[in-house]
């Protein structure tokens, strides 16, 4: 029976350009990072022609192609949309990376559910959905995968393993190592080196086997994921959690004066409630009402997750001048409400694991794969002499780590 669905936005940043761009409507577009090709649309991509490949290269194949450089903050925009379309027909939604989501679906009409998540994100959005089923993360993320990448699909197309344990391991022996879920790319990487290209390779191997290269703890999740993986419900994390707070100016806002007292006991306020809770926010937004009804929001992307109440302070102020440029005289505000948006928790303190720890147990082990995944330095005595800087952008990293829509974007305290 299958719980969970894999979506897979498929030429997602290419059609997100197409979408909000009407000159590339229909046109031939190629996306550009770094002197590379990191998307095309469909127009290109039925002419054989795969990301990865050279600006010059693809020119040289493609000379009508319109290339547009990469905007992070234009497709995260998308993909948010784009969750919260998910959000609003499924119980649990967890991104796993831009163009990339888990969907809770048990219970539910999975196949219907998919269909038409698949038919809403291609009318709002202009962006092609297909979904992956299976009865755990990692055989719904394989048939997603595998659907995506055939190349000739329906919106909304579902590939569904839902026959139980023969068949998800049927579908899943043929597959390469890569599509082992959870891990680190260090892992599928050294069982290529080993020989084991295969999932029913890995599968086939004793556990003893595996424990000589990865050691008891990971061998055994290693050998779980390629017999079809563990149980794993899909997480909560879309939408991201917010806090608020509300104030009022008394008699109506009237002035310069007025506001900025009320904008800074508001950014106080925020500031104590995520410092109180080791938190920090990457948007804020400011709502203000009017006696007779007039309402007015609007919202800023922090440039890095913030928390104090200068940094705050600051994008409320923004935020102010933008909403009353526009207010009608004849109903000034009366009401705020500040939401500060995105929030997780600093960098700052995540990772003194071993100090806390008086002997081996599951924390340690824990530790143990963080320090594989984020290095050495980051996993060990929050008194350790050699931390400073270093240790302090490897937890930046790891705070990103758990933020996949702002994957490569240092994160601070604001």
């Amino acid at each position: 029976m299958a719980g969970v669905a894999f979506a897979v936005a498929v030429a997602f940043y290419a059609a997100i350009e197409q979408k909000f761009n009407s000159l590339l409507a229909g046109r031939p577009v190629a996306v550009i990072q770094g002197g590379r090709v990191l998307d095309l649309s469909p127009e290109i991509r039925a002419m054989g022609i795969g990301p990865g490949i050279k600006r010059p290269n693809l020119l040289a194949l493609c000379p009508e192609a319109c290339l547009v450089p990469y905007e992070e903050e234009r497709y995260e925009e998308g993909w948010r949309q784009l969750l919260d379309l998910c959000a609003a027909h499924v119980p649990a939604v967890e991104p796993a990376g831009i163009t990339q989501a888990f969907l809770d679906v048990a219970g539910l009409d999975h196949s219907s559910v998919c269909r038409r998540l698949g038919r809403e994100a291609r009318a709002r959005l202009g962006v092609s959905v297909v979904f992956g089923l299976g009865p755990t993360k990692l055989v719904a993320r394989a048939a997603g995968l595998e659907l995506a990448g055939r190349g000739t699909f329906r919106p909304g197309e579902v590939l569904a393993v839902t026959g139980g344990e023969d068949e998800a391991r049927a579908f899943l022996d043929p597959l390469p190592v890569t599509y082992l879920y959870p891990f680190p790319p260090e892992v599928p990487a050294r069982l290529e080196r080993l020989g084991f290209g295969r999932l029913q390779e890995v599968r086939n191997l004793p556990v003893e086997e595996l424990a000589r290269q990865f050691g008891w703890t990971l061998a055994r999740r290693i050998a779980a994921a390629a017999a079809g993986g563990e149980p794993d419900s899909v997480r909560a994390a879309w939408p991201p959690p917010s806090l608020s707070v509300t104030g009022r100016f008394a008699g109506g806002l009237t002035g310069r004066e007025a506001l900025e007292q009320v904008l800074r006991e508001t950014a106080g306020r925020l500031a104590r409630e995520m410092g109180s809770q080791g938190l920090a926010c990457g948007e804020v937004s400011l709502t203000f009402r009017g006696e007779d009804g007039h309402r007015g929001e609007v919202a800023r992307r922090l440039t890095r997750p913030g928390r104090s109440p200068a940094t705050l302070g600051c994008a409320l102020s923004g935020l102010a001048e933008r909403l009353l440029e526009g207010w009608p005289g004849a109903d000034p505000p009366v009401e705020l409400e500040a939401r500060a948006g995105r929030v997780l928790p600093r960098a700052a303190g995540q990772l003194a694991l071993w100090g806390d720890v008086p002997s081996p147990g599951s924390v340690p082990e824990v530790a143990k794969e963080l320090a594989w995944r984020f290095g050495g330095k980051v996993i060990g005595d929050r008194n350790a002499a050699d931390g400073g800087a270093y240790q302090r952008l490897r937890r930046e990293d790891l705070l990103v780590y758990y933020d996949p829509l702002r994957a490569g974007v240092r994160s601070g305290d604001g």
